[in-house]
């Protein structure tokens, strides 16, 4: 246990949570952690959601044009797809919707948190490149299908948002990793590194759903208290004048 501060000492070190990484215990920090967490939880829902919707849109378009190769005398196969496309169409631009608001929800989040810890200062930047880029993608498909004449004015939407969006991306899962350090969660972490990798993000976002969760839980057990930055090193006073 440190010893009382005497002048000239070293100067005493804030309390920690138990549990976690050293963290200042403020009670201003509390509302505004609840705050993001809570939008980090809808965010996470919201991809989840979102990313069902746009593999279901991709398993029907597949399977119908499966279906149509291999029945191509059939007139019922016809009506058939063309009852499939459409709802693969309405499932693909829900998933794109909703993939946008948890995009929102993320900058949300980030803005909140950055109010008590300067360390996400650019985080809320990246959900919004994020959604610049899927709009310019998206504009740039419907360009590409229903202009004539500009397929390669779409070609360039689609690429110039490609890398907007994967940019924002990038940057999102940055700032959910450092979610975990903040709050001692790992699932944070871990949820961020499966997010990049594909074929495995459904996880990641489930376990960052199930993060934002389980700390808004062990923030609300704690009374008038919150998580904030780690301290810098503190340097002792200078000694008193003789």
């Amino acid at each position: 246990m440190a010893g009382p501060y005497t002048p000239g000492g070293p100067a005493p070190y804030p309390s920690q949570i138990t549990g976690g990484p050293p963290r200042i215990q403020t009670p201003d920090a509390r509302d505004a952690d609840l705050g993001a967490l809570s939008k980090i939880w809808i965010a996470a829902l919201a991809s989840l959601v979102g990313s069902v919707a746009g593999i279901a849109a991709s398993v029907g378009f597949v399977s119908t044009v499966y279906y149509v190769l291999t029945h191509l005398a059939s007139r019922s196969a016809l009506s058939l797809s063309v009852a499939v496309l459409a709802i693969v169409l309405g499932l693909t631009v829900a998933g794109f919707a909703i993939t946008i608001v948890a995009f929102w929800f993320f900058r949300m989040g980030f803005l909140e948190v950055r109010r008590v810890d300067n360390g996400f200062y650019r985080s809320p930047t990246w959900p919004l490149v994020g959604i610049f880029g899927l709009i310019l993608l998206a504009l740039g498909v419907v360009v590409i299908l229903f202009v004539f004449g500009g397929f390669w004015g779409g070609v360039a939407l689609v690429l110039i948002g490609a890398i907007l969006l994967l940019i924002g991306y990038i940057g999102m899962m940055v700032a959910i990793w450092r979610l975990g350090n903040r709050y001692g969660d790992s699932l944070f972490k871990i949820g961020a590194v499966l997010l990049i990798i594909p074929g495995v993000a459904l996880v990641g976002q489930i376990l960052v759903l199930l993060a934002a969760s389980n700390t808004q839980t062990r923030l609300r057990r704690r009374s008038g208290v919150g998580f904030a930055a780690a301290p810098p090193m503190l340097t002792p006073p200078p000694p008193p004048p003789r």
